[in-house]
């Protein structure tokens, strides 16, 4: 797993020296299962070992326990078993037993959760009750949860969540992150009144750039030398991720056959999107392209329109990469999309609609003139979420929170 190059100008040094902290990352679900709040935990606790004892505690992948490094950080799984409502994550439902005395040993400046869950919940409590300052991100939507159940039992454990929620944050986290407006409004609609944040998880703008892709790329991957446009889309081939409808949309187009498309992702549905589509010559897909990667780059760069179907995006880290490379975008207008994505100036917002999404990839893969607009448009909106000044705003929470805690004391 290759991290990002962070270039906040010595900090590494200015922190060893003045604010050399223990932070304690908690997260249910992390690598090698990939998302975009996976990779974020992971590029967080990458830049702070730098200069800092950094340790992530989460569920193991594997069921039992094991210790493991990543980088510069120290990793802990805690033994798990599957997740019923998502069979591709596993639970540390045990979580209890273990994460006080971890706590204890580790002895953390602050702590960092990453959702609401076993590992997270338990650690908040035990941080509560000895007067560790607790900063919590939220990473979804707070109706996301009730994407894994059945349609029977959404409504009543969908409203129970959200009082579990935000009682779970108002009564033991200290400073809530949102990585957008949505996200922020969410929380405030459903009572979170603990001091809020608005920090974008930010983009590496060194890792993700413009470029140009060489033959030997074309080659390795075995893409089209052809002169169709190419659609391309970086998902988790997962229900919650409103697959169906992807499904569906790249059915119709790969139709025309004037349209090279491109899927990279997988999940619990990637079996029958290969199953369906292995014999269409237009479509390729990948199951596993490095987050960060040179490869992961040079795919935005050889695509001419990114497509994003999900509706509950709490930022896209998918996006903004495709944004960094210069990618106009077509996307669900619902979400916080709309806040990265400004309708016919770097891209096109549809409502949830099979048609529409069709009509729009028509209207503007096949516009230079477009493109090379929303282009200029993309690269300009990603500029103000460089990953360097959202990781300076992090920090700077992280030591507000132990000064308020400091504060509390006798």
């Amino acid at each position: 797993m290759t991290s990002p190059e962070f270039d906040f100008p010595y900090l590494h040094i200015i922190l060893f020296f003045k604010n050399y902290m223990r932070i304690l990352y908690l997260t249910e679900i992390f690598l090698p299962r990939i998302s975009g709040y996976t990779v974020h935990v992971n590029n967080l606790a990458s830049y702070f070992s730098r200069s800092n004892d950094v340790l992530v505690v989460t569920s193991s992948d594997k069921i039992l326990p094991m210790e493991e490094k990543i980088n510069s950080y120290k990793v802990k799984r805690l033994f798990s078993l599957t997740n019923p409502f998502n069979v591709d994550t596993k639970l540390s439902y045990l979580a209890v037993l273990k994460i006080n005395k971890i706590i204890q040993e580790f002895q953390p400046d602050v702590i960092h959760i990453h959702d609401p869950a076993f590992i997270s919940f338990f650690g908040a409590k035990y941080a509560k009750q000895n007067s560790i300052p607790v900063v919590y991100t939220q990473h979804a939507s707070t109706s996301f949860p009730i994407n894994f159940l059945p349609d029977m039992f959404r409504d009543l454990i969908g409203g129970f969540y959200e009082k579990f929620l935000s009682k779970f944050i108002n009564e033991n986290c200290d400073i809530v992150i949102s990585p957008s407006n949505y996200i922020s409004n969410n929380l405030k609609q459903i009572g979170v009144t603990s001091n809020k944040e608005i920090i974008s998880n930010g983009i590496d703008l060194k890792t993700f750039f413009v470029r140009n892709v060489d033959n030997d790329f074309i080659r390795k991957y075995n893409l089209w030398e052809n002169n169709f446009p190419t659609l391309l889309c970086v998902s988790r081939l997962s229900k919650e991720k409103n697959i169906d409808i992807l499904f569906t949309v790249i059915k119709k187009i790969a139709e025309q056959k004037s349209i090279n498309i491109i899927i990279i992702g997988d999940g619990e549905k990637g079996e029958f999107f290969h199953e369906n589509f292995i014999n269409n010559k237009q479509i390729k897909i990948f199951k596993e392209i490095k987050p960060n990667s040179d490869d992961l780059n040079s795919f935005y760069n050889y695509s001419d329109v990114f497509l994003i179907v999900s509706k509950n995006e709490a930022q896209s880290l998918v996006t903004m990469e495709a944004m960094a490379c210069g990618l106009p975008v077509i996307a669900n207008q619902s979400g916080a999309l709309p806040e990265l994505i400004l309708n016919d100036r770097n891209g096109l917002l549809v409502k949830d609609d099979v048609n529409e999404y069709v009509s729009a990839i028509n209207e503007l893969i096949f516009d230079q003139n477009k493109i090379k607009k929303y282009k200029e448009k993309s690269l300009e909106i990603i500029s103000a979420h460089d990953i360097n000044e959202s990781y300076k705003k992090i920090y700077n929470v992280y030591k507000q929170s132990v000064e308020n805690q400091n504060k509390k004391k006798p």
